[in-house]
């Protein structure tokens, strides 16, 4: 494993598991990227050509933010990533039979484990510097006391998007992740045989990547287990990983602030316009913040890189699809243009 990045286990006071935590530093060469900085509000999840592989380069997606800031516009590929694309490997039979033979009692934490292992060592990684957290996606609806992240929702549907494109509103509640490939098909064989494992209680978990960007999850792996899940009526288990800020506060010993916050919590608490807002995890962060000394905040962050002529190369690669659409894939080129049109 490269020296410049590691993994560990947090386990919490109890011996339960929390997450995986990979630390990476700046040593470390990425793959892929939010590349950001043009003036037209886009970006796409890309290789930067400008330092890693400058005639391989690669796009997951592309997306825009209208200018009004209300709409968010979304695109992926409808073809098939290649292996050297993908940011982790195709999970084996022999990595199934290891699996079985550790008798894990916790299988989240050893699948997290496994993806953190194959990222740091993937070629199309979508790791960079900084922390980075894998844990425990919470797929059932939960109610407003539930102690999570937000970044740890994902109370979807799960119903595979078949289309290519999306527009969605900030305030929208998605009712599925976003597949980064097109719907495999039920006959293919990695359907069937993870549908078997499915029924042998074998199937790893689904690999979310939270964008904030777009307010929603991608799969970064996982897709003919999506649907092998589909198929089998069942809700899929969910990984989710995210980059982290810490944010540390200077503790202030002041008993007027401490009583302005907690006056402040009151009000909040009592009025019934916040009740579908309230978390109970949110609450006791700002407690914890209030009343003890130096006490960091850990936020779930998707980290864009600036790069020159930003515009030019999402421009040029969208019209390149445009100018080859093929039925076959997906596309609709009134979905497209629009995609494609400025506001």
């Amino acid at each position: 494993m490269p020296s410049n990045a590691y993994f560990y286990n947090h386990i919490d006071p109890h011996g339960q598991w929390q997450f995986t935590q990979i630390e990476v530093s700046k040593d470390f060469t990425p793959y892929y990227r939010l590349l950001t900085g043009g003036t037209k509000q886009r970006y796409l999840l890309a290789n930067d050509t400008s330092t890693n592989n400058p005639n391989h380069g690669h796009t997951l997606y592309w997306g825009r933010v209208s200018a009004d800031y209300y709409d968010i516009f979304f695109l992926r590929h409808n073809k098939p990533l290649a292996r050297e694309f993908m940011p982790v490997r195709p999970i084996t039979s022999s990595d199934i039979e290891t699996f079985k033979q550790a008798n894990s009692a916790n299988p989240n934490q050893y699948w997290a484990d496994f993806y953190a292992q194959a990222l740091i060592a993937s070629p199309a990684t979508i790791l960079h510097q900084g922390q980075w957290r894998i844990t425990t996606g919470v797929t059932e609806k939960l109610d407003r006391y539930a102690p999570i992240d937000w970044w740890q929702d994902c109370d979807y549907q799960f119903e595979y998007h078949n289309e290519p494109t999306a527009c969605f509103m900030w305030e929208d509640h998605h009712n599925n992740p976003f597949p980064l490939k097109p719907p495999p098909k039920a006959d293919d064989g990695r359907v069937k045989w993870w549908r078997k494992k499915i029924r042998e209680n074998a199937c790893p978990p689904i690999l979310l990547w939270w964008q904030r960007n777009l307010l929603n999850h991608i799969v970064i792996d996982g897709h003919n287990r999506w649907l092998a899940y589909q198929l089998e009526n069942k809700k899929p288990e969910v990984l989710v990983i995210s980059a982290f800020k810490t944010t540390n506060y200077p503790y202030i010993d002041d008993p007027k602030r401490r009583l302005q916050v907690l006056q402040n919590l009151k009000q909040y608490v009592s009025d019934k316009k916040n009740e579908k807002f309230i978390n109970i995890k949110h609450i006791n962060d700002i407690l914890i913040k209030t009343y003890h000394t130096n006490t960091p905040e850990y936020d779930a962050v998707t980290v864009g890189k600036p790069i020159k002529n930003l515009d030019e190369r999402w421009e040029k690669e969208v019209t390149a699809l445009l100018s080859h659409i093929n039925p076959n894939d997906g596309f609709k080129k009134g979905d497209l243009e629009y995609f494609l049109a400025e506001d």
